[in-house]
């Protein structure tokens, strides 16, 4: 049959079945028919209560209003992520707004790797939630870990308001402003490269557990919620000097070469944009930033 609703179990067990034959049994806290309205598809499975049960309902309409709601609550942080990375500042908001709307999620495991050291690149990532730390073979020190991850401790905390080509800024103890072009407080501007990380974003700097990255400890950085670890990548795409080395193919550039490598601790869940769609949006970096 067609979809109209779909259930969360409040209490009590529910069998799924198909053609007959029992699938899985659901308890409570699990949801059902929730891909016929996802995909405007008839019903696969068979649902019935193996008990008393109390479930509760959400029609496709509310469902659609919730999915709405959840995407542009989302953006918005994007966005405000994004205008809290000095580098980006350099853009147009409306494109910095089509950038966030561009980017494609993916869920991480505790150990998977975002980024090799050594190994070419063509992502800039936006971590959303966890922590992702960065290590490095050949930089032993806290001062070249924060030079290669384009670090910058924040100085303030901003609290930013998006609107269609524009932004303002709340100041909170003397904040800074955050106006397209304007200059931040004790983030140097020459040389132009800048800083990944801006006042919502958290860094730590910690020593790893011996076992887990290295046989020894080592220093490493450790990103959380709302960092930006696509500087390097951009500014090396730009022409700019830098620890990240440029890689080219027939004269084209194809990516980057970082000399740290970037790992999840814990699950995450990170967004990024690779540098020819980057580019697609905003134009040629080299002229951009």
């Amino acid at each position: 049959e067609e979809g109209s609703k779909m259930y969360v179990i409040q209490s009590g067990t529910m069998e799924i079945t198909i053609d007959g034959n029992l699938i899985r049994m659901l308890s409570a806290g699990d949801a059902v028919g929730e891909l016929a309205l996802l995909y405007n598809a008839p019903r696969s499975a068979s649902v019935r209560a193996a008990e008393p049960c109390v479930v509760w309902s959400l029609a496709r309409e509310t469902f659609r209003e919730v999915q709405a709601l959840a995407s542009s609550v989302q953006l918005l942080q994007r966005v405000a992520w994004l205008l809290d990375v000095p580098t980006l500042r350099r853009l147009d908001k409306l494109d910095l707004c089509k950038l966030a709307s561009s980017l494609r999620t993916a869920p991480l495991r505790h150990g998977e790797v975002l980024v090799t050291e050594g190994q070419a690149t063509d992502r800039c990532f936006l971590l959303e939630n966890g922590v992702v730390r960065g290590t490095s073979s050949s930089l032993g020190t806290k001062e070249q870990l924060e030079a290669a991850a384009e670090v910058v401790h924040p100085t303030a905390e901003t609290a930013l308001t998006v609107q269609m080509g524009e932004n303002k800024s709340k100041k909170e103890k003397g904040g800074r402003g955050s106006g397209q072009g304007s200059p931040m407080p004790n983030v140097p501007t020459t040389p132009r490269r800048h800083a990944s990380i801006g006042s919502r974003q958290s860094l730590s700097l910690s020593m790893t557990m011996p076992g887990e990255i290295s046989a020894g400890a080592a220093p490493c950085v450790e990103f959380t919620e709302g960092c930006f670890l696509g500087t390097p990548t951009l500014l090396t795409a730009a022409g700019e000097p830098g620890h990240w080395a440029p890689q080219a193919e027939s004269g084209r550039l194809t990516g980057v070469v970082p000399p740290l490598t970037y790992v999840a601790r814990g699950e995450c869940r990170v967004s990024y944009i690779t540098l020819k769609d980057f580019e697609g949006i905003v134009g040629a970096l080299r002229e951009k930033l």
